[in-house]
């Protein structure tokens, strides 16, 4: 745990000084766009104006060791995005969106285990979001939403949501091969949590 927390505090500090170097800004809104997984979350920020401004974005998160019981873990997991978390919201979001989690097995990808941790990790940041001084707009929005918007297509692969990530920003297409799902629908829910309307 105490390894946990030690990385996440730097990246706290890490996010805290990205973040105090963008204090000033002059925008409509600004969203906080978040990929829930069971295990790791991708996150960005977003900046909704005539044009979109992608600011930063990336992935957080923590692994279930070897041997580890799910109390064990989950608990240690809830540590974790206690001391994480506030740092995201040193970026001063306005909107705070995520993709809706299934409270009930809908036959997608999260098995049991899978969704109860990704709603223990929803449930913690909802909670330290509304406990903040800012106290920013959370929007939940359904995969299938996401996937309409950003490609026309309700059904579109990750890799879909991915190129289409890339046609909005294309200061990502060098590293396109190499971007991780996390990240890049997290960068999908902020611009669909932001207003973003396809041209498709």
């Amino acid at each position: 745990v105490n390894e946990d927390l030690a990385e996440a505090r730097h990246i706290a500090a890490d996010q805290r000084r990205h973040a105090g170097a963008d204090r000033v800004r002059a925008v409509e809104v600004r969203v906080l766009g978040l990929d829930v997984g069971a295990k790791r979350m991708g996150f960005a920020i977003v900046d909704a104006q005539e044009h979109y401004s992608l600011v930063f974005s990336g992935v957080l998160g923590i692994e279930q060791r070897a041997g580890e019981t799910f109390h064990d873990y989950r608990w240690r997991l809830i540590r974790y995005w206690v001391h994480i978390f506030p740092s995201l919201l040193c970026w001063f979001p306005d909107i705070i969106a995520s993709e809706t989690m299934p409270i009930v097995n809908s036959g997608g990808p999260f098995g049991n285990t899978q969704r109860v941790l990704g709603l223990l990790s929803v449930t913690v940041c909802q909670t330290l979001a509304i406990q903040s001084k800012e106290s920013p707009a959370w929007r939940e929005i359904a995969a299938n939403t996401v996937k309409k918007t950003m490609t026309n297509n309700a059904k579109a692969t990750k890799v879909g949501v991915r190129n289409a990530v890339c046609e909005v920003f294309p200061e990502l297409i060098p590293e396109k091969k190499t971007l991780v799902p996390d990240r890049t629908d997290a960068i999908a829910v902020a611009l669909v949590g932001g207003g973003y309307k396809s041209d498709r």
